[in-house]
């Protein structure tokens, strides 16, 4: 059993948020916040993240709007290898894994957000295996040099339908970058990512904490 304790012991909570609420939900791999005043059909999430700005760097807001569209984004980040799972703010289970991200910030934010289960759609099954991934993204690459990165990611985020999010796993290069910078993920814990693709969505920070490198 994951005790909830063990994957936030780096965060400084606001003073208004209680971190006695949060729980395990081995389902999803994610923290979740059982409290009252959340609607009977949503799930209140814990995620670990980073969300662009769109002006460029970082989006430091307590309130955070998502980018979910493509022209919305700064320059520097409409590449493959920063979209190609999909646009969207991404927000991860653990904090050790942000440490295989491309960006690397000084501090993390925590933020809380409401998904409805049946709007999040669950890609982790579909992924295959790391072969399969590596050779999905190799030819993402090679197909942006020929048609334009935005068309590609246009795809990608096609495939996913109607979903207002997506779960899937940390991905072999990211898990690369982690181990590189000796990074390890708590037992028992699995690094996966939310990718949040409904703008409507709001991520609320609820705390800090250092970045794990």
């Amino acid at each position: 059993m994951i005790i909830p304790e063990t994957l936030i012991a780096d965060v400084n909570f606001t003073a208004e948020f209680n971190p006695n609420a949060l729980r395990f939900n081995s389902e999803l791999g994610f923290l979740e916040v059982d409290e009252a005043g959340v609607a009977v059909d949503s799930l209140r999430l814990l995620g670990f993240g980073v969300p662009i700005a769109r002006q460029g760097g970082f989006d430091r807001s307590d309130v955070v709007r998502p980018l979910t569209e493509f022209r919305d984004l700064p320059p520097a980040e409409q590449s493959i290898d920063h979209q190609g799972k999909g646009v969207g703010p991404r927000l991860y289970n653990v904090r050790a894994a942000l440490a295989g991200a491309w960006s690397k910030p000084d501090a993390i934010g925590v933020y809380t957000f409401d998904i409805s289960p049946a709007r999040l759609l669950d890609g982790r099954q579909a992924q295959g295996g790391k072969i399969a991934r590596l050779a999905r993204h190799a030819g993402r690459i090679a197909r942006s040099k020929l048609v334009g990165v935005e068309a590609v990611v246009a795809g990608i985020h096609d495939s996913y339908g109607d979903a207002d999010a997506v779960e899937l796993e940390m991905p072999p290069l990211p898990q690369a970058r982690q181990a590189v910078h000796g990074v390890k993920t708590p037992t028992g814990v699995t690094p996966q990512f939310i990718i949040v693709r409904n703008p409507a969505i709001t991520l609320r920070k609820v705390g800090e904490t250092n970045a794990p490198w």
